[in-house]
């Protein structure tokens, strides 16, 4: 069934109520709710793994590691003026009487035709910070945003040092850790560490 009601507009099925609804004072839409709090909101209900969107693209063409090789079913486009545009998702964890969490998948302009990929992840002390930057040459860093020029990989580890570990829980597996080391030597230097004897192999 079909109504309009104070200016909303309200679609109803014969089992489910407001599978569709316009709300014409916040010209918002809702699909699945009759109070959507965006331009768009879709409510799967409560069913577990159920799913609320589902975008299809059957495009016969297959992918290509060029340009134009992925047939992009979505686009998130920033038209901003600001010459570090940047256009994300988000990933929002909502839990009644605790604060709310979040990560987030980005991109941010770089300079002309050049354009990076960010994760960010928020904790208590600082927000929604940048955790792991892929730059549009490939090289990728951690908890820093420029690489050197003579490497492919940053790390900057800030307050903890910047190191690897290698874990396992296989039968008579051994774990090891291996970067910057500060034992015995002036300034750090680099070393391998058995983390089940905590001591340094190399």
């Amino acid at each position: 069934a079909v109504t309009i009601q104070n200016g909303d507009l309200r679609v109803d099925g014969q089992s489910v109520n407001g599978l569709l609804f316009v709300d014409e004072s916040t010209n918002c839409v809702g699909i699945g709710t009759t109070s959507p709090s965006q331009r768009l909101t879709v409510d799967a209900g409560t069913a577990s793994n159920s799913i609320a969107l589902q975008l299809i693209n059957e495009s016969t063409t297959g992918y290509t590691t060029g340009d134009g090789g992925l047939n992009n079913i979505v686009n998130l486009t920033s038209t901003g003026t600001d010459s570090n545009q940047a256009v994300g998702l988000q990933f929002g964890l909502n839990l009644s009487g605790q604060t709310g969490a979040s990560a987030a998948i980005g991109a941010v302009r770089l300079a002309s035709g050049r354009a990076a990929l960010i994760f960010r992840t928020r904790d208590n002390v600082n927000g929604q910070v940048e955790r792991l930057r892929i730059l549009d040459n490939g090289k990728i860093g951690i908890n820093q945003t420029t690489v050197a020029s003579n490497a492919l990989i940053g790390i900057n580890g800030t307050t903890n040092l910047a190191r690897f570990s290698l874990e396992s829980s296989a039968v008579l597996a051994d774990s090891f850790v291996f970067g910057q080391g500060i034992t015995g030597v002036t300034n750090g230097g680099f070393e391998f560490r058995d983390t089940d004897e905590n001591a340094t192999r190399f």
